[in-house]
């Protein structure tokens, strides 16, 4: 699932230098935290964050067929 991830964001970025790191909860709950650079945030978000919920929605139906539960974090990265 991080290799579709990290696909679609490096498609959408153009690059493949964002940070990405999976975590699993205590619950089995699967985490990525997104660290994309500082100008890299705004294109990832997208205008009032369509891009950014799209993704989640993409990667909750992949976890679903898995029958895994996961959620998506974006924290801004360095510059």
């Amino acid at each position: 699932m991080k290799e579709s991830l990290e696909f679609i964001i490096s498609e959408i970025l153009g690059h493949q230098e964002t940070k990405i790191e999976e975590s699993v909860s205590s619950s089995g709950e699967i985490v990525f935290l997104i660290e994309p650079k500082s100008e890299d945030f705004g294109r990832l978000i997208g205008k009032n964050g369509k891009i950014i919920n799209a993704l989640r929605k993409l990667i909750r139906v992949k976890a679903t067929k898995e029958g895994k539960r996961v959620y998506l974090k974006v924290q801004p990265g360095s510059p």
